[in-house]
């Protein structure tokens, strides 16, 4: 590794570009994303730049910027590597570079650049791009936050200048302090097309994903599939005092829940939480979820986020609401995430030992009345400390215990950057399948598969999700979406994509659960990406999300018996309310669970079970 002093804060904010545009399908047909070379006016940041880049922002003290070599598979003989921290603001750690040639106002720019992320809680990197005036009051002609992967990927953005700057008066660069994470950035450059070029003609990375048409072929196959896996057919038959059939009976049906479980992260604070906030809270909780996760109460380092009581009493409010509850997270296997007790004990592995089989027969004791269904491993690709000591074959004897604690529970493997792949089997995805297969070829009672969702810029298309799955479908085990949210600054984009990573989920077999990491900007780590702004408003992408589930995949029919007295109705799977008004306006109710093999339901239009009409 060869390090660098930089001393520019356009360098630093040219960095953070490169590493935060990640969304074009592949980085082959990135390499070939210049549609026009010689409609090129000049290169306003060109690709020998990289060590040209320098800090800024209130921590710069703290970032660590490097070069470093890259080997032959990679996309250049060199890359920019920063290593920063999440601070209270995006450009409390930054890194930007300056213009090599003038830019006038009007001009069409396009940055270009490879980005990958080498460490991160979600294995997905995150920055803001930028290109602005060098000085004080910073005009910018571009702010977008971009992410990408393990692994590498072409980032374009084209983009128009607001001003007029001669060399070495703007800066392009990135807001990187997002995350704690380590970003490389290759190919670094910023191209000025002059004013009378087509903006829409140059590749754009933030715009859009394959299958975003309303038109697009997919969404003909997924509502097909939707039909056939969520829909079940129920059947009313009304029967009159005597017990004969009743023809011409209104017959109201409606659903009351989902059987297939949508979720969200929730805040033990939040869930007991008096005021105004909290009464909210828990009022939006259930009128969008029937099922969830706690955020960080259950880690073994839970940060104060609920003491046992707390905890006990928020699973008690839940279990009086009929919302479902799944266990995160048993082993989150790196030195990060365990126990301060754990860690001491790193020279005596067998004590170590004992104190890590501990924690997940107390857990999963402690709560095997309230959660049927844990993560056990949690993102074992990228935290393998506890592995590095004792071997894999450690997580299978967690899985085992977990059994004998809770013999009917699910138990899951859960990890990151799969989905937020953009289709790619990418290495991360088949360490994952090995692992789970490893698993299972032990014994180890694996019951399901986790999968992360945390984007940002790079938005895996619809049918790319489908091949991801599909990957994973031959262990024919259940695929929960575990860690959900859209981080994108664009409003409707955000919105699109909520609708369609969700309808695309919803229409494959393996997947029975969908969990979003958070609802309320108020309580969420990534506040854009929340449902809800801090003023309780509904957002575009939440408005996207409730139309779905309780319009579009949320069943409502009205009509009349027939000649036999029944009426067919192909509904959602769920649970239902029946009401039968006879000719008196008498109204007789039943109650139903639809399942996938039908359900047939008999109401008796008696004068015991009649409800009088107000």
């Amino acid at each position: 590794m060869t390090s660098t002093r930089f001393s520019s804060p356009l360098a630093t904010l040219l960095f953070l570009l490169t590493a935060l545009l990640p969304c074009l399908p592949s980085f082959a047909q990135a390499l070939d994303s210049n549609p026009d070379p010689d409609a090129i006016q000049s290169e306003t940041v060109p690709a020998s730049s990289l060590a040209s880049f320098f800090p800024t922002g209130a921590l710069t003290r703290d970032i660590k910027l490097n070069l470093v070599d890259l080997d032959a598979a990679a996309p250049a003989d060199q890359a920019l590597q920063v290593e920063v921290i999440e601070g209270k603001s995006a450009w409390d750690m930054g890194m930007v570079v300056k213009n090599q040639h003038a830019v006038t106002q009007g001009d069409v720019l396009l940055a270009r650049f490879q980005m990958r992320c080498k460490k991160s809680m979600t294995g997905q990197g995150l920055a803001n791009f930028i290109f602005q005036q060098g000085q004080p009051d910073w005009q910018k002609s571009a702010m977008v936050r971009v992410g990408a992967g393990s692994e590498w990927t072409q980032i374009n953005l084209p983009f128009i200048a607001k001003g007029t700057y001669a060399k070495g008066q703007a800066m392009a660069g990135f807001h990187l302090s997002l995350a704690d994470q380590i970003l490389e950035i290759a190919n670094f450059q910023v191209l000025n097309y002059g004013p009378d070029h087509d903006l829409k003609t140059l590749p754009n990375s933030d715009v859009a994903y394959e299958g975003r048409a309303p038109d697009a072929p997919w969404r003909a196959e997924a509502q097909q599939r939707i039909d056939a896996l969520r829909k079940g057919d129920l059947k009313i038959t009304v029967l009159d005092a005597n017990g004969q059939p009743l023809p011409d009976a209104k017959v109201n049906v409606e659903m009351t829940r989902h059987a297939f479980p949508f979720g969200s992260a929730f805040a033990v604070s939040r869930l007991l939480q008096s005021g105004a906030d909290g009464e909210r809270y828990r009022e939006e909780l259930q009128k969008n979820f029937n099922s969830g996760v706690f955020e960080s109460a259950l880690k073994w380092n839970n940060y104060g986020t609920g003491t046992p009581t707390q905890i006990g009493q928020a699973l008690a409010w839940l279990g009086e609401h009929h919302i479902t509850m799944r266990g995160h997270v048993l082993m989150w296997p790196s030195w990060r995430w365990i126990s301060d007790e754990a860690k001491a004990l790193k020279s005596d592995l067998p004590a170590m030992r004992k104190v890590l089989e501990e924690r997940v027969t107390s857990m999963v004791t402690l709560y095997r009345d309230t959660l049927d269904d844990w993560d056990v491993v949690n993102e074992a690709y990228s935290n393998h400390d506890i592995m590095d000591l004792y071997g894999d074959e450690i997580m299978g004897d967690w899985f085992k215990l977990a059994r004998e604690a809770h013999p009917d529970a699910v138990l899951y493997i859960n990890d990151n950057d799969i989905l937020t792949a953009g289709g790619r089997d990418t290495k991360h995805a088949v360490q994952f399948r090995q692992t789970i297969q490893d698993l299972i070829d032990a014994e180890a009672p694996v019951g399901g598969i986790g999968m992360q969702g945390h984007f940002a810029t790079t938005l895996t298309a619809p049918q790319d999700v489908w091949k991801t799955l599909d990957r994973f479908a031959h262990f024919n085990l259940p695929i929960k979406v575990t860690e959900f949210d859209v981080n994108h600054q664009d409003a409707q984009l955000q919105a699109d994509y909520q609708r369609d990573f969700l309808t695309a989920v919803f229409a494959h077999e393996s997947v029975q659960g969908f969990v979003m990491w958070g609802f309320w900007a108020g309580q969420h780590w990534r506040p854009d990406a929340a449902l809800f702004n801090q003023d309780w408003t509904l957002r575009k992408h939440g408005k996207a999300y409730r139309d779905l589930v309780y319009k579009d995949w949320w069943t409502v029919e009205s009509g009349t018996t027939d000649a036999n007295g029944t009426l067919a109705v192909r509904g959602f799977l769920g649970d239902y309310q029946i009401t039968v008004t006879d000719a008196d306006g008498n109204k007789h109710e039943a109650a139903a669970t639809l399942g996938q093999s039908g359900q047939n339901v008999m109401v008796n239009v008696t004068p015991s079970a009649q409800t009088p009409t107000p």
